[in-house]
């Protein structure tokens, strides 16, 4: 008796067809298994740090891009387009100035799109 399983192999879901559920995973040459194993992983720890840097807009849009400058006015893509602190709801950046983001974004995006949220409904209370 045949049956399915899905695994998850990076950002990709594989269908496994196996003809003896638990026993095909035993029944394997191990030295065969490794090395496919490895290059899985490889690879897709070198596709993780090759990612680019992705940030999340209030409205959910997603934008990838290779590189992201920030500072307290806002944010700027390698297209050039800008985003102030109020429009953005997170990012991950390919680089160490995670940290630093993260405390504009806390500091100077929470409480500006607090008043960009209230004009816009017109509570003046």
């Amino acid at each position: 008796m045949s049956s399915c399983r899905f695994c998850l192999l990076g950002p990709f879901f594989v269908l496994i067809a196996v003809s003896r559920p638990v026993q095909w995973l035993q029944d394997a040459d191990r030295e065969t298994i490794r090395p496919a194993i490895s290059i899985l992983t490889d690879v897709y720890a070198v596709r993780n740090q090759q990612q680019a840097s992705r940030l999340v807009l209030r409205d959910l849009t997603i934008i990838e891009t290779d590189s992201l400058k920030f500072d307290n006015d806002g944010v700027v893509d390698a297209n050039g387009n800008s985003y102030g602190w109020d429009q953005i709801h997170s990012a991950v950046l390919n680089d160490d100035r995670q940290a630093e983001f993260d405390r504009l974004l806390r500091e100077l995006g929470i409480p500006q799109f607090r008043v960009r949220h209230r004009l816009a409904n017109q509570d003046w209370n």
